[in-house]
């Protein structure tokens, strides 16, 4: 499940210590100012959707599901190209260029398809772009990829930032709705994965619920939605499930930034959160990440577990529902959901 088909350079480049996945991008974020070349985003946001694409590199000897970066014990501080996955460049297109592009690059893949990456909070720009390639690179997809990255603060759980987030991602729906519709209309693509995780889930949710149209995307993957539970199961799932959309959830009992979430949205049960309380829906595969190995926080397991990452894969791949897997069913088959096993 290496991503190796992603060497989009030349055969010079080829020799290189690094492995270039480029990766398109919409935002709503407001760009900073910048004495370099190099397009940059910071945490502001803007009334308008900014297009462009950028180079994510991979190191050769990179380890699934690990985003590598400098570290300061190791006396580590600047990034290594031929070490981390770096945010190498970002350009700026007009929607026109930019749709050219993209199909310009389907038509060089075998099998046109499209996978659009949404990232929660405690993200900035750089980190939601190369989240973006990693995962793409990790899953061995060889369409291309995207990443829409909305205006999160960047910080960890801290009470103002959170608060920002959250309506950060709620003004940035409309801005999302308008990213995917040019994708839906405009792209030669046969399929188009959409990947959302913790409150990326609120602006995606909210943006599909407008488009209304369920045969735009096949398969629908979230992870972590950081979304009071009730609320998911009666004013966001119905909206896409069905029409032959695969919706998968991933959910886990030791993510402690859902016990944050938690505690701060007045103790009611998250979308993401797992065990007993786990959300199941006709329609949708819900999966309990609950046994996998995480870091302390227990939050980004989409892209930085293996289990996780290698379940994705026949979905992405293959269309695989969760029965077709290898997961462990728990419930009675009205109630039925799935264990990733240790």
């Amino acid at each position: 499940m290496s991503g190796s088909m992603h060497q989009y350079g030349s055969d010079e480049d080829s020799k290189a210590p690094y492995t270039i996945v480029k990766v398109f991008f919409g935002t709503n974020r407001k760009p900073l100012d910048s004495p370099t070349n190099n397009i940059e985003f910071g945490t502001e946001r803007q009334s308008k959707l900014t297009l462009g694409e950028a180079w994510v590199t991979i190191p050769r000897d990179h380890r699934m599901g690990k985003m590598e970066s400098p570290h300061w014990y190791k006396l580590e501080f600047s990034e290594d190209i031929a070490k981390d996955v770096v945010l190498a460049r970002a350009v700026l297109f007009t929607k026109k260029d930019f749709v050219n592009r993209i199909n310009n690059a389907l038509d060089r893949t075998s099998t046109k398809e499209a996978l659009v990456f949404i990232h929660g909070y405690n993200v900035n720009f750089p980190d939601a772009i190369k989240e973006t390639g990693q995962l793409t690179y990790d899953l061995g997809f060889h369409g291309v990829a995207l990443a829409y990255s909305w205006p999160s603060q960047g910080k960890l759980i801290e009470h103002w930032a959170y608060t920002a987030d959250e309506n950060n991602a709620q003004w940035s729906a409309s801005h999302l709705e308008e990213f995917l519709k040019i994708l839906a209309t405009n792209l030669k693509a046969e399929r188009i994965h959409l990947v959302a995780h913790s409150m990326g889930n609120r602006v995606m949710l909210e943006a599909l619920k407008n488009l209304k149209d369920k045969g735009l995307y096949d398969d629908i993957i979230m992870a972590a939605p950081d979304i009071d539970a009730d609320f998911f199961k009666a004013d966001c799932i119905p909206y896409v499930v069905g029409t032959n959309v695969q919706v998968t959830l991933y959910a886990s009992s030791n993510d402690k930034a859902m016990k944050i979430a938690k505690t701060l949205n007045g103790h009611y049960l998250r979308a993401g959160e797992a065990g007993e309380s786990i959300v199941v829906y006709p329609g949708m595969d819900s999966v309990d990440a609950s046994l996998v190995d995480t870091d302390l926080v227990g939050h980004s397991y989409v892209a930085e577990n293996r289990s996780v990452i290698s379940d994705i894969f026949p979905i992405v791949h293959n269309r695989a529902k969760a029965s077709e897997r290898n997961l462990r069913p728990e419930g009675a088959e009205a109630n039925r959901y799935w264990v990733i096993p240790q």
